[in-house]
């Protein structure tokens, strides 16, 4: 997975311009000043653009959903409480995708774009580590 997140950043840094790290963000809850830290996957050099990846393909229906689908919401929670402009959640398997937007799209804050990227399984650094 680290090789996707890698390709992500790529992906993310050609489109945006932008340089994009793995970094601990701070989210903060206004009303309480309660405070959790979390690494996000895709951080741009300016903090405007956090995205989180999940690289994993659908396996078994008792898979997605006890685990996987949780995981995703997990992720799409996380970026809904961070401090930025834009937030992705990049979904790298089709199935997964149409599972998770027919299950859960209409049911996120709008602020989080659910994106599918399976670009990002056949960037040339991925390729390369199977030689």
């Amino acid at each position: 997975m680290p090789e996707i997140e890698q390709n992500v950043r790529k992906i993310l840094t050609d489109e945006f311009k932008l340089p994009f790290v793995r970094r601990k963000l701070t989210i903060i809850k206004a009303s309480t000043g309660a405070c959790y830290t979390h690494e996000f996957d895709c951080v741009s050099e300016d903090q405007a653009i956090v995205a989180e990846v999940k690289g994993y393909g659908f396996t078994t229906e008792a898979a997605y959903t006890t685990t996987q689908q949780w995981r995703i919401l997990g992720d799409c929670f996380r970026l809904e409480k961070v401090a930025a402009q834009k937030k992705l959640m990049i979904l790298t398997d089709k199935e997964i995708h149409r599972r998770f937007e027919k299950d859960f799209g209409g049911l996120l804050e709008p602020e989080v774009e659910i994106r599918f990227m399976p670009e990002a399984l056949d960037q040339p650094s991925r390729k390369a580590t199977k030689a």
